[in-house]
């Protein structure tokens, strides 16, 4: 699997195009729980604005969680967010992403 933007590089490649859809509200709140390993009625008053900053994108908000499980304050994931900050994204996560 690659995930890009240049759709050519898929048929170069061979590869089967399958377009991934932004999540909906509900369902980004629901991974963003998921991933920060706890109820959606206890997320952060901030999980509004990680999602945004997100722009609902699975992979960011998976890593986002991830963070925030792994104790890192949501006010920084979300200051690092809106600052475009990409070197203080550093999880695991990420490293697959290429």
């Amino acid at each position: 699997m690659i995930t890009t933007c240049d759709a050519s590089l898929i048929t170069a490649l061979g590869g089967i195009d399958y377009q991934v859809q932004l999540l909906s509200d509900s369902e980004a709140r629901f991974l963003l729980a998921e991933w920060a390993g706890c109820p959606e009625s206890d997320l952060s008053s901030a999980a509004s604005s990680v999602i945004e900053e997100c722009g609902k994108l699975p992979l960011a908000i998976s890593i986002s969680g991830a963070m925030i499980r792994d104790g890192t304050p949501w006010a920084d994931v979300v200051s690092a967010l809106r600052e475009a900050d990409l070197y203080f994204i550093d999880h695991p996560l990420r490293r697959f992403s290429g």
